[in-house]
């Protein structure tokens, strides 16, 4: 962790292109370390032995065994494989959507007035298309104050549909394969969905639990939701007019 660490936040945050570059094959080459790690039947097995001799022990070690489990080390030699393979791409596809939500360069338009309310030290630097329209981009220090700020509905919208809009085609599709492959994943280890994959070792422990809740919350919240919109309403036409 304290080698890598580093090697993560350069991925993500430095200016130069080919620094992230060099970072990301690094982040690459881990999951391949990881996945191999976490199907090694002889560590596996060492793990199992181990006594552990207080609490904290005892959860690390059921905590690694589940890790060397949901890796596929007791899978027969062709899924473990296939689990090791599936683990690679799922890797390399994060990667790629991940970078595109963070290098995405769309500029959203806005006349100054639509960007009343918005602090100007946001704004009054940024560049202007041929038009004069102030182009601010997505980033959080600047998406934000948009979005909370900006007395224009229209102008909160617009950039939110941008914000959400970030990757593009490419990243839904890539958001559809990722999907694929943790499901296929997911089968590997005789569970339908990798939904229930993942909840299986949490209190949650299936889907099913989960969309009960949800359910629950959602007959007890739904009449004090519709309060306070209408409160928001009854704001929105005061303050506009």
């Amino acid at each position: 962790d304290d080698s890598l660490s580093p090697v993560f936040f350069l991925a993500n945050v430095h200016p130069d292109k080919p620094v992230r570059d060099a970072a990301e094959a690094c982040e690459l080459r881990y999951q391949a370390f990881t996945s191999r790690l976490y199907q090694n039947p002889r560590i596996y097995r060492r793990l199992q032995a181990l006594q552990p001799v207080d609490a904290i022990d005892r959860q690390m070690r059921a905590d690694l065994l589940a890790s060397f489990d949901d890796a596929g080390v007791g899978l027969p030699a062709a899924k473990r494989d296939r689990a090791r393979a599936l683990n690679d791409e799922l890797g390399r596809l994060s990667q790629d959507f991940e970078r595109r939500l963070r290098e995405d360069k769309t500029r959203v338009a806005f006349t100054d007035s639509e960007l009343d309310g918005v602090p100007a030290s946001v704004w009054n630097t940024a560049p202007r298309d041929a038009q004069g329209r102030v182009l601010l981009g997505l980033d959080y220090p600047t998406y934000s104050p948009v979005v909370e700020n900006a007395r224009s509905p229209v102008a909160r919208e617009r950039m939110w549909r941008a914000f959400q809009a970030r990757g593009g085609q490419a990243n839904l599709k890539t958001l559809a394969r990722l999907g694929e492959k943790r499901r296929s994943y997911a089968r590997l280890f005789g569970v339908e969905s990798y939904a229930d994959f993942t909840l299986r070792r949490r209190m949650a422990l299936n889907v099913g639990n989960v969309q009960a809740f949800l359910g629950e919350v959602k007959g007890e919240l739904g009449e004090r939701e519709e309060r306070d919109l209408s409160e928001l309403r009854a704001a929105k036409a005061a303050e506009l007019k």
